[in-house]
């Protein structure tokens, strides 16, 4: 019997079609069921019922997006999120959050039906600005409709911000008669081109590319941040913090700033906290919705316990924050849960996981949805994955239960299959965003046969739905958890090419004619009668060179810091014969070793075993798909009878120390050794860690090698690799020492090989010849170096960001001590470390004392550059073993440095560095599965630079891994 035939179901059905304002649904919280009810396709009564569902906190909300696409739903989804940290913090919240509260709040007002929109108890409490005021300040235009004047005070009133060329929510940019503005109510930015004061035309633009892309029927301009700017709010707040600055102990000149910036309408870090102090009276979030909603409040006993603990925290830090300017109250941001406005206007269903009886309570008023979660330790076992899942299958199928495997992706879902499929159990493959869960799970069964469902959609939670008599099973449950997606990365091309995203003014270009430039923005020209738009590059001696901006592939992105070339002279010709003269030589010693190895021959390999689809199926991430083809490229060498030569190349953390063990796997299948030769001694240690746990339900020995391997331990590794009993060896060039032999290498894995010396190249060189080599490179090969090595060494390109770690969240604050102190205790406390980035050698010891004096407690490390390199590195390796809390340096540890356990960065001065730079070192944290957190220091006082202003700004902006 299906849940759609249930007693359940029915009456759930009637309390819904009913007069009845409430409705208790028991017997299961979990974000499975609930997505189930709402995204079933066969529930055509929920279709006129737009949702809005309340979850006691963010990871079931998000748990509970997920699982409706594994439920095949269509629905639109909205997230409302709160502020991501407290207004006592001294942090300021992330601007794309708060877009994000306006576009949900735009999307409710408008077109709810048929949507669902999620929220949390903390954000549904949240206070936003009153409905009237969002509705005065915003604007909806289409072709022909007359342009307003004075368009960018009016923007900036509504908290736009002007920009050269608009990549972000809440900028805007005006050219002439062409207008880009992205505002949160769209999701892209929309090109307005003007004639005169009338619009022309409107089209959405990509943000990375600048072009259009299509036109679009109309623009809803709505306010960017939830303070607006006008006459009333202005004399409002201004009277409303002259009354609380009142008595207060703070400078004059913080108080004086607050105040100017005011009332010359300029929005400042904080100001998102004095929403209160702007309007008469703030509004629910719920009073932009309209009557007819269906509104879930799931668990929400829970929902009232964390919103009342949630604000009893922020009582107890406003207690302790009274040096700061902005300081509300929190009634004047948050209702109490007892006040929360707008609840009664809705059909309202309250969710709980009570366990009561199959008999419904005389009044109707409460439906039973059994649901009950499956905890991993009934499903894992120390068994092999096939035998583990007979055992359960056939309990399962004994209790006439169907079964769905959920998988993270395609590839592990065709794993698990052939694993299947190599014990006789039947399953199927189903696709349910194409065609609908209903259709595409439950016509795959066959009562008879017994097929399992394998959905390649990830699942928050592995459960039973004896109503529907369903198992549904997640991966994580059989494998070990697996890291969520927060979104789909996308993979660049050519890792070489333009991106306006990365491209900002200042930005060092190179032109394929005139050789390398400084890119200064993009500017509008008429040619011939003609308005186009062309990238102004500015050369050695302030030389201009005005490129349209179709020809914008004959500019590459340059990394180096050379000097620029001069315009009209032949200095980029000589670099390029220079550079040609040095590729033959490179071309001419691969012609040779290429020649060597042609004539080696060795004996290819079996197809992979089901061990060794058990090996990629416990990998804890998601692959991406450059992965995918990077080991299938790999696995392929091997099925040749001519040694392996391969480069595997792709930014830190990109994934290709993954392909590199799927490759020693393989080979020590084949009975052959490994040796993985890196070029410093931190980098052995962090692969031995990684090799020995990715390698530790199988029997296979791995062992380090480095001038810190003690005596007895070295003795070994060099007697384990002569006899074969060592099967993989980490080291740094001492595995190229005389005194090393093995008994049958098969695979050399190098690791950075640009790095190592001449003479350490020349054995290497040797050493390739016989055995197969996987090199792996995180420096970008340029396109004309990829066209020499074309032919000659087989390449594969990683360029797509993994999927698998949480966002790090980056805040920009003043450099307060109680701030510092939190974050970095807040990081001790959970076992992890903390990057403090202070780029000024002379006062490095002194910035030391200082923090010392702040966090007491923890163990601060000093290292710079001006340290000698012995020195230099036995502090880096003391601060990778956990020896010290706080590594104290300099921009040294901007690359090659990675240390899992950190994942907490200051930045003192952040103002102070580049935007690439400020990527680069935030680059080193958020390495593993905890959150990250960055947090810029301001200075303390004066005004920051607008250039360096927005250079933060898009830093906190794009938190996502690939984002730089």
């Amino acid at each position: 019997m299906s849940f759609i035939e249930s007693r359940s179901f029915l009456s759930l059905k009637k309390q819904l079609e009913s007069s009845s304002k409430s409705v208790s649904i028991v017997g299961s919280d979990s974000p499975v069921s609930i997505a189930k009810l709402i995204s079933d396709q066969r529930w055509r009564d929920f279709e006129s019922f737009p949702h809005i569902v309340i979850f006691s906190n963010e990871t079931e909300a998000q748990d509970f997006i997920d699982n409706l696409t594994f439920f095949g739903s269509e629905k639109e989804t909205h997230f409302l999120p709160a502020f991501d940290m407290s207004p006592y913090s001294g942090l300021y919240p992330n601007t794309r959050y708060i877009s994000q509260r306006l576009k949900w709040l735009s999307e409710i007002r408008s077109t709810p039906k048929g949507k669902i929109f999620v929220a949390t108890a903390e954000s549904i409490l949240q206070k936003t600005l009153p409905v009237k005021d969002f509705e005065n300040h915003s604007l909806s235009f289409v072709a022909g409709d007359e342009w307003p004047e004075k368009v960018g005070r009016l923007l900036s009133n509504m908290g736009y911000a002007g920009a050269p060329q608009v990549e972000d929510v809440g900028q805007y940019s005006v050219r002439g008669g062409i207008v880009d503005v992205f505002s949160p109510a769209e999701d892209l930015p929309i090109r307005i081109e003007l004639f005169g004061d009338q619009i022309e035309s409107l089209r959405a633009f990509d943000p990375a590319t600048q072009r259009s892309l299509h036109t679009v029927k109309s623009i809803k301009i709505i306010p960017s941040r939830e303070i607006v700017f006008d006459d009333d709010s202005q004399s409002r707040a201004l009277q409303n913090l002259r009354m609380n600055f009142k008595g207060r102990k703070l400078p004059h000149h913080e108080i004086d700033g607050i105040l100017q910036d005011i009332k010359l309408g300029r929005y400042f870090h904080g100001i998102d906290y004095l929403l209160n102090d702007f309007y008469e009276k703030t509004a629910s979030v719920l009073e932009f919705a309209r009557e007819d909603f269906c509104l879930w409040w799931v668990n929400p006993i829970e929902c009232e316990r964390q919103a009342e603990l949630f604000q009893k925290e922020l009582s107890d830090q406003r207690l302790h924050s009274h040096t700061h300017a902005v300081l509300p109250h929190v009634g004047e941001l948050y209702f109490g849960w007892s006040e929360r406005p707008g609840t009664h206007a809705f059909k309202t269903i309250d969710v709980n996981n009570v366990a009561i009886t199959n008999t419904l309570e005389e009044d109707g008023s409460i439906v039973d949805l059994p649901c009950t979660k499956i905890k991993a330790s009934e499903i894992q076992a120390n068994e092999s994955l096939a035998s583990v899942l007979n055992e359960r299958l056939k309990g399962w199928w004994g209790a006439n239960q169907r079964v769905v495997l959920a998988t993270h992706t395609i590839s592990q879902a065709q794993r698990i299959k052939s694993l299947l499929d190599s014990n006789n159990i039947l399953s199927s493959i189903v696709d349910v965003e194409t065609k609908g869960w209903s259709w595409s799970v439950d016509g795959i069964w066959n009562e008879e046969a017994r097929n399992v469902a394998i959905v390649p959609v990830p699942l928050s939670d592995s459960v039973r739905l004896p109503d529907d008599e369903l198992i549904l099973i997640r991966e994580e449950d059989f494998f070990g958890t697996k890291k969520r997606s927060t979104k789909k990365p996308q993979a660049s091309q050519d890792t070489m090419s333009i991106d306006f995203a990365e491209l900002n003014p200042g930005s060092r270009v190179v032109h394929i004619q005139h050789g390398v430039a400084v890119f200064d923005g993009l500017m509008t020209m008429q040619v011939n009668g003609v308005e186009s738009e062309f990238l102004q590059l500015r050369f050695r001696d302030d030389d201009k060179l005005y490129l349209p901006i179709y020809r914008v592939g004959q500019i590459q992105k340059f990394s180096g810091a050379g000097p620029l070339d001069k315009l009209g002279t032949n200095n980029w010709e000589k670099t390029k014969v220079k550079v040609r003269a040095h590729l033959r030589d490179i071309a001419n010693d691969l012609l040779e070793l290429y020649a060597k190895r042609k004539q080696t021959k060795r004996t290819p390999f079996e197809e992979p075993t089901n061990d060794f689809r058990e090996f990629e199926a416990y990998f804890p991430y998601d692959e991406t798909a450059d992965q995918i083809k990077a080991i299938g490229d790999v696995l392929s060498d091997f099925e040749d009878d001519s040694p392996m030569d391969r480069l595997i190349c792709g930014d830190v953390g990109f994934g290709k120390t993954e392909v590199a063990m799927r490759a020693a796997f393989r080979v020590v299948q084949e009975g052959k050794q490994v040796a993985v030769l890196v070029p410093t001694t931190i980098l052995a240690l962090q692969h031995l860690e990684n090799f020995r746990k990715r390698f530790s339900k199988w029997p296979v020995e791995v062992k380090g090698y480095s001038r810190f391997t003690s005596t007895k331990d070295s003795k070994e590794v060099v007697e384990g690799l002569k006899s074969g009993k060592v099967d993989i060896v980490i080291g740094t060039h001492r595995l190229l020492g005389r005194d090393l032999s093995f008994k049958k290498l098969g695979l050399l894995i190098i690791d950075e090989e640009q790095r190592f010396g001449v003479s350490q190249k020349e054995k290497l060189r040797k050493l390739k010849v016989e055995v197969d080599t996987l090199s792996m490179s995180a420096t970008p090969i340029p396109r004309t170096l990829n066209m020499s090595f074309m032919g000659m060494r087989d390449l594969s390109i990683i360029t797509t960001p993994p999927q698998d770690r949480l966002p790090t969240r980056t805040f920009l604050c003043k450099p307060d001590p109680e701030t510092i102190r939190k974050a970095i205790q807040s990081e001790i406390q959970r076992g992890g470390q903390v990057f403090y980035v202070h780029n000024r050698v002379q006062s490095i010891y002194e910035e030391a004392a200082q923090l010392k004096e702040i966090v007491p407690d923890a163990r601060i490390l000093v290292a710079h550059g001006q340290m000698n390199e012995g020195e230099l590195e036995k502090a880096m390796v003391a601060f990778y073993n956990h020896e010290y809390d706080v590594l104290l340096s300099t921009t040294i540890i901007e690359s090659g440095i990675d240390i899992p356990r950190a994942n907490t960065m200051i930045v003192d001065r952040a103002d102070a560095f580049g935007l690439s730079q400020l990527y680069q070192l935030r680059g080193r944290i958020g390495r593993s599965t905890e959150r990250a957190y960055c947090y810029l220091l301001l200075p303390k006082q004066g005004v920051i630079d607008p250039l360096a202003q927005e250079r933060l700004k898009t830093l906190q902006t794009y938190s996502d891994l690939g984002s730089g």
